[in-house]
């Protein structure tokens, strides 16, 4: 009788119940990490994606800017709201209601375009500042474009086109980034 309280058919049940709680924890944990994966995949995309939109925003700006204002001579006058009228912004650009903001893929008021002094000469040049970048994509931006421009200001360091990966990296604070979202200026400056 007492054989009959312990028998195998119950000893494997409770066996059971404990292995099916350990495969749930496993497939929980593995279920955990696929979608870790996942989020930090779409982050890397989203942010290869912003990068490349900027780039030819970028472009397109300065050619815009650069065949409004070439009879002129100079960048006199030059301002968002100039350019905004003047059909030189991308429509995913374009702040609706709104003639003098101009989105960035970062911040909605995210560029400024103004006249700059470039060469010695008031006006001889135009920046186009980029606000509220992210500094993971500082690197990638600057790389990308910093030798078809006359000067790009990464928050206050200047890098002109005869300067190497390093600088850029220390410009953008490739080094001190703690992995969080902060925030930063990019100026590129062109004639």
């Amino acid at each position: 009788m007492l054989l009959r309280k312990f028998s195998p058919k119950k000893s494997k049940a409770k066996q059971q119940e404990g292995t099916s709680l350990v495969e749930f924890m496993m497939y929980l944990g593995l279920g955990v990490m696929v979608i870790i994966a996942a989020v930090n995949w779409y982050r890397q995309a989203k942010l290869t994606s912003d990068v490349s939109a900027t780039v030819q925003n970028l472009g397109v700006l300065t050619t815009n800017v650069r065949n409004s204002f070439q009879q002129q001579g100079t960048y006199e006058g030059l301002s968002n709201t100039i350019v905004l009228s003047s059909n030189g912004v991308p429509e995913g650009m374009r702040v609706p209601g709104d003639e003098t903001l101009i989105r960035s893929n970062f911040a909605t008021d995210g560029v400024d375009i103004t006249p700059e002094n470039v060469g010695g000469i008031d006006d001889d040049g135009f920046g186009i500042l980029f606000k509220e970048v992210p500094i993971r994509a500082c690197n990638e931006l600057v790389q990308k474009t910093y030798r078809t421009y006359f000067q790009v200001d990464v928050d206050g360091t200047i890098i002109d086109p005869s300067m190497n990966v390093a600088d850029i990296q220390g410009a953008c604070g490739f080094a001190e980034s703690d992995g969080t979202n902060q925030l930063i200026t990019i100026k590129w400056l062109d004639r």
